[in-house]
């Protein structure tokens, strides 16, 4: 892909790293390219901190876009990642850098904490091969020590003293086996440690899942519960409209008082009563849910 070759009028870049802060997504990479530009061209003359202040950008961000835009292609599959992720990616080993890379082409977005997880991986398998290797070394060290002194005391056994030379030979025959015992030690080591790394991985992966549906479970939970707190709140609602209309609404129809009330004020204000209890029940025949339907928290959810 041809690359538009950038100005090196630095008007001009910061006019297009301004542009390029509003649109995002594959903005970081763009943005990244410019500030290396300027940083590897010298255009600010020595000052590149003091024109990423007029720029409004912190030193530590400025070095993740420039991280990016050299580590990670652009491409148009990672513009939905924030800096936050392709700057972890960037900073990821080759290997696993380039496996995130072609997760994203195949339509994946890893998230900040998927990435976070690999690189806490990645760091407790150094350690444990840190710890190997430092092993290793020192019976490799061990071993050499005993080739010198092997040699010293070669250079010092008189050859006619045969019961010297054999007992010597004899010692030299125990010690090599303690070192063989040692590294046999030390590859059990290893293989042990290899497993509890592989055992903790796979915690890790279980321990993020029960969390994750541990928080599904107690969000469903609170829905049900408001669900029948709101059921059991309408349901003595309901109650007392009835009790209501049995005990004093009913029987105010048939009342002499109504009867021959007349065009009187109370007469009005009765018909003003009537009025808003109309409108209240429109109001109410708007928000009760059809059949088949449920109010749970404010929303309406088919069943």
């Amino acid at each position: 892909m041809n690359e538009i070759a950038l100005s090196n009028n630095l008007s001009q870049i910061e006019l297009e790293i301004q542009h390029h802060k509003q649109i995002a997504g594959q903005s970081i990479w763009e943005i990244g390219r410019r500030l290396n530009h300027v940083k590897e061209n010298d255009l600010v003359h020595g000052q590149f901190m003091e024109w990423l202040k007029k720029i409004e950008f912190s030193q530590k961000v400025a070095n993740q876009f420039m991280k990016v835009a050299k580590e990670l292609p652009n491409s148009a599959t990672s513009q939905n990642l924030g800096i936050n992720a392709l700057y972890l990616i960037a900073t990821l080993p080759e290997e696993e850098k380039q496996e995130q890379i072609e997760k994203i082409e195949q339509g994946e977005s890893p998230t900040v904490r998927e990435l976070q997880e690999v690189k806490r991986r990645l760091k407790l398998k150094d350690q444990a091969l840190e710890a190997v290797k430092g092993e290793l070394e020192r019976v490799k060290l061990t071993k050499t020590t005993e080739k010198v002194i092997e040699k010293e005391i070669e250079k010092e056994i008189i050859p006619d003293d045969y019961k010297a030379t054999q007992e010597l030979n004899k010692q030299l025959l125990g010690k090599n086996k303690d070192l063989s015992d040692e590294l046999d030690s030390v590859k059990r080591s290893l293989r042990l440690k290899e497993a509890s790394y592989e055992m903790l991985e796979q915690e890790s992966l279980e321990a993020l899942a029960l969390k994750d549906s541990i928080e599904h479970l107690r969000a469903d939970k609170e829905k049900l519960e408001n669900s029948v707190t709101n059921i059991f709140n309408l349901s003595k609602l309901v109650t007392k409209f009835e009790n209501f209309f049995d005990e004093e609404m009913a029987p105010l129809r048939f009342k002499t008082l109504i009867q021959g009330i007349g065009k009187d004020a109370q007469i009005e204000k009765l018909r003003d009563i009537l009025t808003l209890t109309e409108n209240w029940l429109d109001e109410m025949n708007k928000i009760v849910p059809e059949n088949g339907r449920t109010i749970i928290e404010g929303e309406i959810i088919n069943e």
